[in-house]
């Protein structure tokens, strides 16, 4: 008996330990993309993606943003992983966004399409953006060949 209590001790421990509870991951169908960001899944629930800000429309690179994101997910079935946060102040899904096998955010960073931006506590990813941003800059692809940079 005391062996079972020990080890049911054991294990509530470990789990009270894990900071990071297991991520819950949905799939959706994308049906429309607002921006290099933003997309509408289907039921019109909006999704920002998490580790990455894309030029705005009628900024530099904003239509190529648009026009990538775009092409990677729309009418295509995706996952979405939560990180910490579920939404932000404009009531958006944050959402990790994934197509197959491509991390779309760090796939806009790596094509120079859009920025790295991690807002504490969504940090889940931050390093392969991170990663994906400079190497963009270092083959000047996208934004970092033509745009001016920001403040």
């Amino acid at each position: 008996m005391r062996g079972r209590f020990l080890i049911a001790l054991t294990a509530i421990l470990l789990l009270a330990a894990v900071e990071r509870p297991i991520p819950v991951q949905t799939e959706a169908w994308v049906s429309r993309v607002i921006d290099g960001d933003t997309v509408v899944i289907r039921g019109g629930e909006r999704v920002r993606y998490l580790g990455v800000d894309a030029p705005e429309s009628g900024d530099c690179f904003g239509s190529e943003a648009t026009a990538a994101n775009r092409i990677l997910v729309e009418g295509k079935k995706a996952r979405l992983i939560e990180d910490r946060q579920d939404r932000d102040r404009y009531g958006r899904l944050l959402r990790r966004v994934f197509v197959g096998k491509i991390d779309v955010s760090r796939e806009l960073a790596r094509r120079g399409y859009a920025r790295r931006l991690i807002i504490a506590p969504n940090t889940a990813d931050a390093t392969a953006v991170r990663a994906a941003e400079a190497a963009a800059r270092r083959d000047k692809a996208g934004l970092w060949s033509a745009c001016p940079p920001r403040p």
